[in-house]
Parts: structure tokens; C-alpha cells; sequence
């Protein structure tokens, strides 16, 4: 990076996340049923409507700084960021993922640098609950304004919540080419997207 060094900020926001259905619809169909004898086993479409849902989502820290005066070298974040939420009624083997993206193309500030200077990378999955079906990372992604995948696995049993954690740590790679600058501080903003299929 030439004139000067580049102090940057990456600013979390909070997911985005797949609601499921109402679950009083649910229950009203399951009132159709009553005073008509033996209650027969739901059809799957309506066990469909127990759709998973997605609670206590948060990002600690909000924000993670890079302090880069080399443009030889890569910077790492002053910290990892820990990405938690819950599943409530998870569909037992269908698919869960967690996605970075960038909010803008370049960063604020720094015009000429790239959201794709910046690498995200999962390091850990854990998810506690009972049968808390799986979760691995996935590959380092350079950040881009498309959602990337950086974790995923397979929802366990529904009849119980399971809490999901992620640690993500980020790198900023640097360049002769980029136009550092100190003040106003460099910034860029990530959104996560949690989805859970029914």
C-alpha cells in the first residue's frame, strides 16, 4: 500500500435469517380434525409447516480492526468474530447454512481497495442440544457483495433447540496498488445469512 497506512474496520450486521410458517396454522388444521375419531397421522405437508425457527441471533465483536503498513504483508483481524444463533423445531437432516457478503464492492473510505482484499474464514462449528445434528466450515472466501457459504451441515431433531456457534477470523491482504489512508478510518460492512430448510 502506498502513501501511508491503512487502518480498516469491517462492521458487522445482524443476519438475515428463513422464518418458518405460523405455527397456528398448524394447529388450526389439527382442530379440523377433532371429534372425528383416532387422530390420523398428519399428512407431510402439514409436518412441513413445523418449519424451523431462528432465534437469539448475535455477532460479538460488532466491529474487528486491521492495521496494515506493509503492502508485502497480510494483516490479520484484531480478533475473531463468534456468530451464534438457535434452531427451534429443526427439520431432522435438512440442510443449514451460514453466509458472509459484503456490503459494498470496495471499501468506504479507501476506494481502491477491494472487498476481496478481505478473507473471511471459518474456523470452528460446534452446536449443543440434544441430537444436534452436524456442522463443518467450509473454505476461506475473499468477501464479495454475493452471499458466500462458510459453513453448513444437516439440522437435527426437531424436538429440541440446538444453539449453533461459528468463529470466523478475516485477513486483509495488501498491495503496492492501494491508496492507504488513516483518517477518516477505512470501513466495510458484512451481513451473515442464516437459512434453515423445513
Amino acid at each position: 500500500m502506498k502513501n501511508g497506512a491503512l487502518t480498516m474496520r469491517i462492521k458487522h450486521r445482524a443476519p438475515f435469517f428463513l422464518l418458518a410458517l405460523a405455527l397456528e396454522t398448524v394447529l388450526m388444521a389439527w382442530v379440523d380434525w377433532s371429534g372425528f375419531g383416532p387422530l390420523p397421522s398428519p399428512p407431510k405437508d402439514i409436518m412441513n409447516w413445523l418449519a424451523p425457527n431462528i432465534t437469539n441471533t448475535n455477532i460479538s465483536p460488532a466491529t474487528i480492526t486491521f492495521s496494515s503498513s506493509n503492502p508485502d504483508a497480510v494483516a490479520s483481524g484484531s480478533s475473531t468474530a463468534t456468530v451464534q444463533w438457535r434452531i427451534r423445531s429443526s427439520s431432522l437432516g435438512q440442510p443449514w447454512t451460514l453466509q458472509i457478503s459484503a456490503d459494498t464492492s470496495t471499501l468506504t473510505s479507501c476506494g481502491t481497495v477491494p472487498a476481496s482484499a478481505v478473507r473471511a474464514t471459518c474456523n470452528s462449528v460446534s452446536i449443543t442440544g440434544n441430537n444436534p445434528g452436524t456442522g463443518a466450515c467450509g473454505g476461506a472466501v475473499a468477501l464479495s457483495t454475493a452471499p458466500q457459504t462458510i459453513a453448513s451441515g444437516a439440522q437435527g431433531s426437531g424436538a429440541f433447540n440446538h444453539n449453533y456457534t461459528v468463529i470466523v477470523s478475516f485477513t486483509f491482504t495488501d498491495q503496492w496498488i492501494y491508496k492507504g489512508a488513516i483518517a477518516p478510518t477505512c470501513s466495510l460492512g458484512t451481513t451473515y445469512t442464516i437459512t434453515a430448510t423445513p
